[in-house]
């Protein structure tokens, strides 16, 4: 039986939802180096292939100053016990990072959010978004599909959105994202212990397309 994992990360600090954290001199957050080599298909857990568990599992990192992942909270649960402490086990035994930077660049600690998608073959989560977005005009600049990262909270709207790769135009990532804000919604998701905000990750690919005028045969 084939199976296939994916690991989806989300370079954004987002000091607002963690409690007690002020990140406000940060510029720079962390910076996830192996991202690669963070999960595989081997380490599905054997009791979750036996119960056929899957599902998408958020989590926050705290990462130190000198890069090192110190802390995992789970900010959206997989429903699955197994899920949620091996992705956070294995992040904090296997991520780099890239320590978060203030405005004179020194090295500060900093909060990284990933989302992890945990499934074998028809019951594979995704966290990906695609949206096909008409326009009657496309930006002389636009060059291919905005890619950005979105953070949706306890009450399932969109809290945040940071375009990781733009279209080639400034205006039309931050319509992608606007539209997000407005447009996109999630259930509601459920985090792991009392005192940890609900945050759930997804990844949204936006193309843009010219509309074609009416038809009048």
């Amino acid at each position: 039986m084939g199976c296939s994992i994916m690991l989806a990360v989300l370079f954004l600090v987002a000091a607002a939802d963690t409690p007690g954290i002020v990140q406000t001199d940060i510029i720079q957050p962390p910076k996830l180096r192996n991202a690669a080599k963070v999960l595989s298909y081997e380490d599905y857990p054997d009791a979750a292939l036996r119960e056929g568990a899957a599902g998408v599992v958020s989590v926050a990192l705290r990462v130190s100053s000198e890069g090192n992942a110190t802390s995992c909270a789970i900010t959206e649960t997989s429903g699955y016990e197994v899920l949620d402490k091996t992705t956070c086990q294995l992040m904090l035994r296997r991520a780099r990072f890239d320590p978060a930077r203030d405005a004179h660049g020194a090295p500060v600690s900093g909060d990284f959010h990933a989302a992890t998608s945990w499934g074998v073959g028809a019951t594979f989560p995704t966290t990906n978004v695609k949206l096909d977005l008409n326009v009657n005009q496309l930006p002389a600049s636009y060059r291919g599909p905005v890619k950005a990262t979105v953070l949706f909270g306890e009450t399932g709207r969109v809290i945040a959105c940071d375009v990781s790769d733009s279209s080639g135009d400034a205006s039309a990532d931050q319509a992608v994202c606007a539209y997000a804000t407005r447009q996109l919604a999630l259930a509601a998701p459920r985090a792991v212990g009392d005192l940890v905000p609900a945050v759930a990750v997804r990844y949204v690919i936006a193309s843009l397309h010219l509309q074609q005028p009416p038809r009048h045969d």
